[in-house]
């Protein structure tokens, strides 16, 4: 059973957001918990699945107009969504932080 939830996303991002999910989730299975949070980006379901994606994309951080540091993304599915991988038992409120930031 399918529990959609409405959204506001347009529907080809709303696509992609539950094929990434998808991803994580097949990525979580396979190896599961317990690896470095550096291995699980490599995993090849995002290119199994045909989405573009690009690892360890810097972007520049932004204070009174001028660039002060760039700041890694783990992962940037196919140039419209953030993915932040995490290999910790519980996201906490300071993980939620480091993607809100961006």
């Amino acid at each position: 059973m399918k529990l959609l939830v409405p959204t506001e996303l347009p529907p080809d991002l709303e696509h992609l957001v539950r094929e990434t999910i998808g991803s994580c989730i097949a990525v979580h299975r396979e190896p599961g918990p317990g690896l470095l949070e550096a291995i699980y980006p490599r995993a090849v379901e995002l290119e199994a699945r045909g989405i573009r994606f690009e690892f360890e994309r810097s972007i520049p951080v932004r204070y009174r107009g001028q660039v002060i540091c760039h700041q890694r993304l783990d992962v940037f599915v196919d140039g419209r969504l953030i993915l932040e991988i995490k290999a910790v038992e519980r996201i906490l409120a300071i993980h939620v932080a480091q993607v809100i930031s961006l």
